[in-house]
């Protein structure tokens, strides 16, 4: 297989999870990224919010809930366009992501 059909594959696969709007995905090299900017904060920040909870740091309830305020209030800016909207985006579901892993962190924990 080359990439090119690895590609077309991908974005196929993550056409399932994610509405892929280009005007709202990150580009490398002219190429889509095969999810949108949110999508992608959101699987980074659960991959990390997992590593940090299973391995690093123990957050506090107060700290998870000042995240998710923090992800709302940055998901708000993301209306105004003075910003880089696609960054904000990110941002959000990195957040948003972050909060999702160390629930299942600490879920994984327990087990």
């Amino acid at each position: 297989m080359d990439a090119n059909h690895l590609y077309i594959k991908s974005v196929s696969l993550c056409s399932h999870i994610c509405h892929q709007i280009p005007e709202r995905s990150f580009y490398v090299l002219g190429v889509q990224f095969p999810i949108c900017a949110r999508c992608t904060g959101i699987y980074s920040g659960v991959i990390f919010g997992i590593i940090v909870k299973t391995k690093l740091v123990r957050m506090k309830y107060l700290e998870l809930f000042l995240l998710i305020l923090s992800a709302l209030a940055l998901n708000t800016l993301s209306y105004i366009n003075f910003f880089d909207v696609n960054i904000l985006r990110y941002l959000f579901g990195f957040i948003f992501g972050l909060f999702c892993g160390q629930v299942i962190g600490k879920s994984v924990k327990e087990i």
